[in-house]
Order: C-alpha cells, then structure tokens, then sequence
C-alpha cells in the first residue's frame, strides 16, 4: 500500500524554449542602416494575472555600436495565443493561466523571455509588516542567520538579524533591503547587512493563514556568490512581550555543526513561569555526531537545569534565550514569531545552531492520533541537507503498522520488517523504533510531541545527527487522489550539501495529473563546481495518484535543462513534503498560495 505520489518534473531552459517561437516576419531595414545584432526585453521573467495586459519593450544594439528602441518596430510573437497574445506595440494580453514566452525579432536578431499567467493578484502590498526570517547557507561555507525585518509594503524594508558563521558569532546586526513582488507572488529581494555586501534572494508568497495579505514566503540566494535557502514568517507583533509566553511549554529542535564541523542536533522542551521570563521545568536530547546525550545514551534526557529569557523586543520580536543543561549554558536569539512559534539561533562560537520552538498542546493527549503521518529528517537539523523522508502508520495503540521511506543516496524506499512502535511519557517525550527492510536495521528516535498529531523527531542511532519532524496526513493517506492537488503552489527545493542546488518559484496544479510553473535555479557551474549559475526555467511535469513505488527514474543535466524525478508525499490538499531521487536529492515542499 502506497501512498506516495510520483513526480515528473522537466527543466527547460529559456533558451532551449527559443525554438519553439514562431519567427514572424522582421522589419524592413535600408541596406545602408546599421542592422540589429541583438536585443534585450523587458520585463525579465515576468508575470501577468489573467484579463490583465503588460508592455515589454525591447532595445536592440546595432551593428554600428548603438542603440535602439525597436519596442515598435520589432516582430512580437508568443509561442501560445491560446494562453497569451501580443500586439505589434508588445502589449500582452493574458487570456488563461498557463507559461508562454514573449519572442520579438528585428531583422536577424531574436529574444525571449519566460511570462507566467496566472490567477494571483500579488503586489508590493502582500509582503508588509514585520516578518522573522531565517536562512541556511551551503555547507561548503557554513553559516546560519536569524531575524526581524519589517516590509513597508513599497518595496522597503528594514530590520536586525544573528548571524553564526565560520567567521564568527554576529548579534543583533541591523540591515535593510529593498523587494518587489510579482502578481504570481514571485519576488526578489537586496539584502544589505551592515558590515557585508549586498546578497540578491528570489522568492516565492505563500498564504500564512485565510487573510488577504498574509502571507509567508520561501526564498534562496539568487547572486551567483553562494547557495543559501531560508523563510520568512509573518510576526504578530501582540505577542511581541513576554505575557505572551508565560505559562506555556516549549517544543524545540536546533541542529547545525559542532567545533568540529560534523553534526549535531538537539531537541527537548522547556516551560516557562508566569512571567515568561525563567524556566520552570526542562529537559534535553543531543546526537553530537552519533554521541548521545554526552555519552549516557538515549534512554532518559538531560534535564535542563535553568534558564532565562530576556526582554522581548517590541519592535522585532527579538529576545535572549539561555538554556543550563546540566551546568553547561547554551545561549541562543528568539524572535517571536506568535506566542505559538519562535525561531532560535545559537549565538555561542560553538556549536553553530539554528532551529525553533513551538508552544505545546496543553493538555497534551496520552498518545498520537492513528493514521499516517509524512516524516521528514535532515543531517543535523540543517535545511536542504536531506537524510530521510517517507511515511508511517500509527495504529490506536501506538504500533507502526505500515512503513515506506527514503534514505540518503539510495533511490531504492525501505519497507518494515515487525515490530515496530512508539511509545510516549506524560511529557510527551518518547521513544520511535523502525525495524526496516534496509539491510533489516533498526532505526531509533527520540520524539517530542508538539500536540498530537504533530511530533519533532531526532535519530538516536547515526552520526548524522538528523532531526526533523512528522505530521499527521489530513485527510488521511488513502484519501489523497490526483483531484487533491488543485491550487496554486508556492514550490521550493534545495541541497546544500554535495549538490549545492537551490530552487524556488510558482507552480499550478490543475488537478488532474499536470503541473506548469515558472523556478528560479541557482546552482553549480558544470565543469566548474566552485562557480553558481542561475537561471529562471520554465516547468512541466505530470504527477499521478498513489500507486507503486516503483520509479523509472530520470536524469538530470545540471547545465539546468533535464528531468529529474520526485516522490512527493502529502501532508494536506495544501501542503506536501517532496524529494528528488536521482541524482541530486533535492528535498523541499509545496505550500498553497
């Protein structure tokens, strides 16, 4: 019984989609006037939402060294009028959603840009407020950043942020930047930290919650100077005080590298008193490159023994964490996304942490609801790192009924071999144990549940230290189909360890079996792997409802054009977790726009 759906995902250069332009018939030129060598156009990999128009304009230099506006004079075409239309003036009209490219010629010279139409009506004004934000650099250069920026809604925005590196700990560091948006809520953003040069993120608006304007976002680094991948989060800025976290308990993981460079996560809880400002009661468990809770093994946690929490900013959210396990301090920066949420960054030398924290169900039920539940880990907790992903099936007395995963660098899943079982304390601490089909090991994890239907995971038994979390399928999962997938998605997917590949744009499914989309790709240069490219992509793919699990994998061209395969497990018609087989393994998700 499989509950994966199979993923078909084609890559296609711009240039490769040239081809496919019409090539119209160019303007008259004098035999003795300078002729046109090239052209740009304008706007670059746009988009426009149906029944609206949008100009291009194009600019031609000449063979005598000049320039020219040809926006008039040029040959426009599209390459489907049934999505979009173009006059001879290069206004486009949008007639239904789809991906087309905007081709113009004058004489031999020919461009073309990528144009998505789409049924989203973002702008400047989606992305305004205050906003936490964290990002994950390659690993190749590690380094982790956390903060509080907050968006003017005119394409402006300023802020402070932590940053943890190899070159050191940065705290409260101010920065500002500006951003525009897209109608398909794709964007870019200049990001200027005080003290560094100024990085270029694309990224993609994804609903927060049923509220206009509300939204989150998926972004990576788009500069060419390095791959990072990250989030930003709507803040709500009346929980922006420590009232707001009194009495309340704490689920958190943090993972990252230890003084060594290998990895390390930590996950446990903490409760705060009524004053939100010391901890009442915590515990602990750390994987620091396959050593366990400083040795002692993974049977029981380390409690924590003490801990404070500073002032919470009122204007960024920002406060001091410190956690005393055992008698050792870890000190960290929250920024308070909602009393519901923090997002945690180490700001000791060592070891580098990044992570978060979400308030505990209270009551917290005896144990997690039965049904299927999508699992996701990376090497030490740190984003694009992928470790393993899949599913498991939870009976109502806590055995693991059903098992099919996917582990790093095999693109072959494993299955169960019994038994297998979880089992959870009053605290909702706990203990997972897979007995698998992969050489018959046993895998074993230390679980905290956030509420019950919604669990933070740590390995116990690898040196890679990988954390991530699992969640229970809504509807269920024998009740995902290919209708399920009927939105417009926010996409993004990295690998920012030995691949080094970051991806993040738009993408429609129509709900039965296709999806189109436009993706950012920042990557390395082939031949040349300390080198980034990017490129803007236009997507095909075709997916189908859960069948075997067997996949005919693809390849993929890292030049940018090619095919790669997905598994892709669903966690909501809205939300889905996915991963790249072969040979990049990609991991990243879909989120409803």
């Amino acid at each position: 019984m499989s509950r994966f759906l199979a993923l078909l995902v084609v890559l296609l250069l711009s240039i490769t989609l040239v081809g496919c332009l019409g090539s119209g018939s160019s303007s008259s030129e004098g035999s003795n006037s300078p002729s046109a060598t090239s052209i740009s156009v304008t706007p670059q990999n746009s988009a426009v939402t149906v029944g609206k128009t949008l100009q291009f304009s194009a600019q031609a230099t000449l063979s005598d060294g000049s320039n020219k506006d040809v926006s008039s004079t040029g040959t426009w075409t599209t390459s489907d009028t049934s999505i979009a239309t173009v006059n001879s003036s290069g206004v486009v009209t949008a007639v239904k959603m789809g991906v087309v490219l905007v081709g113009v010629s004058s004489g031999q010279a020919k461009a073309a840009t990528i144009l998505n139409i789409t049924s989203k009506k973002f702008s400047q004004s989606s992305l305004s407020g205050t906003y936490a934000f964290d990002l994950t650099s390659e690993s190749n250069h590690p380094r982790f950043e956390a903060g509080s920026i907050k968006a003017d809604g005119a394409g402006n925005f300023s802020g402070i942020e932590d940053i943890n590196s190899s070159s050191g700990v940065q705290k409260a560091v101010p920065l500002s930047g500006t951003y525009t948006v897209m109608a398909d809520g794709r964007g870019s953003l200049t990001l200027n930290t005080t003290g560094a040069s100024a990085r270029t993120f694309h990224f993609v608006l994804s609903a927060n919650s049923g509220s206009a304007g509300d939204n989150d976002a998926q972004l990576i680094q788009f500069d060419k100077a390095g791959t990072a991948v990250g989030e930003i989060q709507k803040q709500n800025t009346s929980s922006f005080n420590n009232s707001s976290l009194a009495n309340h308990t704490y689920v958190f993981r943090a993972g990252g590298l230890d003084a060594t460079q290998s990895p390390i996560s930590r996950i446990g809880e903490f409760a705060l008193d009524g004053t939100g400002t010391a901890l009442t009661s915590g515990q602990q468990d750390e994987n620091d490159n396959d050593t366990i809770n400083s040795g002692a093994g993974a049977t029981n946690s380390v409690a924590i023994a003490s801990g404070t929490v500073g002032a919470v900013d009122s204007s960024t959210g920002r406060a001091t964490l410190t956690l005393t396990v055992g008698s050792k301090a870890a000190d960290f920066a929250a920024y308070v996304i909602s009393a519901n949420k923090l997002e945690i960054i180490g700001v000791d030398a060592a070891p580098m942490l990044l992570g978060e924290a979400e308030m505990q169900v209270s009551p917290l039920p005896a144990s997690a609801t039965a049904g299927g539940y999508t699992m996701v880990t990376e090497i030490g907790g740190m984003r694009g790192q992928y470790w393993m992903m899949g599913e498991f099936t939870l009976d109502s007395v806590g055995n693991i009924t059903g098992l099919v995963q996917y582990q790093d660098g095999s693109t072959t899943p494993f299955g169960e071999l019994l038994p297998n079982s979880i089992s959870l304390s009053a605290s909702g601490r706990g203990n997972l144990t897979e007995f698998t089909t992969a050489a018959q090991a046993t895998r074993a994890f230390t679980v905290y549940m956030v509420s019950g239907t919604r669990m933070y995971v740590q390995q116990t038994n690898d040196a890679h230290a990988a954390t991530g979390v699992a969640d229970l399928q809504q509807p269920g999962q024998d009740g995902f189909g290919v209708a399920t997938l009927n939105n417009s998605f926010a996409f993004v997917a990295a690998d920012t360890s030995d691949g080094n590949l970051a991806i993040v744009g738009q993408v429609v499914a129509d709900g039965a079996g296709h999806f189109t989309g436009v993706l950012d790709v920042s990557q390395p240069q082939p031949g040349n792997p300390s080198q980034i490219t990017v490129s803007t992509v236009a997507l095909g793919a075709n997916y189908q409802a859960p069948g075997s699990i067997g996949m005919t994998l693809g390849t993929v061209n890292t030049s940018g054009a090619g095919v790669q395969n997905f598994v892709l497990c669903l966690v909501s018609s809205s939300k889905a977790r996915f991963l790249g087989l072969s040979p990049i393994d990609l991991n990243g998700t879909l989120r409803v726009q």
